[in-house]
């Protein structure tokens, strides 16, 4: 082989390298990760009083991974600014949610008209999530119909 067609046989080998090399780092890049999302608040009313009432919320992953058992992942629940408390968030596959309660001990005199509410999933940040903009729903609700 030349001198030529040693130089074009190792011009060929680089970007090979190069190539493999960036296939390599884009395929570390994406990492599947879970995405644990507030879709759905409303009101219950407490089963001992008929003038309190428990916020209730659907948490889902609408992620691309499980999110693992972890005993510090919670959603916070708030009610215009005043935290009323936070629970325990179980591991999700891509897809399925659950429904999580305030603690009845953190139960609040039901709002005849609409008040402001807000839930943050995953309050204490220990899940590693694609997307962390979506973790928070405000609502106003109230106990009308309760």
């Amino acid at each position: 082989m030349g001198k030529m067609g040693m130089v074009a046989a190792i011009a060929v080998l680089l970007l090979a390298s190069v190539a493999f090399a960036g296939a390599v780092a884009a395929k570390k890049a994406y990492q599947p990760k879970p995405d644990i999302t507030v879709v759905k608040v409303w009101l219950e009313q407490n089963p001992n009083s008929k003038e309190l009432a428990n916020t209730v919320a659907v948490v889902k992953n609408v992620g691309t991974a499980t999110s693992l058992e972890n005993a510090f992942a919670r959603v916070g629940f708030y009610r215009g600014g005043v935290y009323l408390g936070d629970e325990h968030i179980p591991a999700l596959a891509p897809g399925e949610s659950t429904v999580v309660y305030v603690p009845h001990s953190k139960s609040f005199l039901c709002p005849p008209t609409p008040a402001p509410f807000k839930l943050t999933a995953e309050v204490s940040g220990v899940v590693d999530e694609t997307n962390t903009a979506n973790n928070i729903m405000s609502v106003l609700a109230s106990c009308n119909g309760l």
